[in-house]
């Protein structure tokens, strides 16, 4: 979650990065360009993360963990940085 969250912070404000988004999801420039107009970067945000349950049973099915992660660690997981953004 964190890589995710600098990366936002990183292509948001960058021409550069916001070209190679675009090219990447084969969309028009000129539609992407405006997107922090249109929604803040305050704005944009990639939680709440929903039904941790299910992840956390597919993550100890596919043997990525060895016990399930309790409320405590889950929370840490998706909120590294506690409830506010960067």
């Amino acid at each position: 979650m964190s890589a995710l969250e600098e990366g936002r912070y990183r292509t948001y404000p960058s021409d550069v990065q916001m070209k190679a988004y675009a090219k990447r999801w084969k969309l028009n420039f000129d539609d992407v360009k405006d997107s922090s107009t249109d929604v803040p970067l305050i704005n944009s945000t990639f939680l709440p993360v929903a039904r941790l349950d299910i992840i956390n049973q597919i993550a100890l099915e596919n043997k990525k963990i060895k016990k399930p992660l309790t409320d405590k660690q889950l929370h840490e997981l998706v909120h590294p940085m506690g409830n506010k953004p960067i």
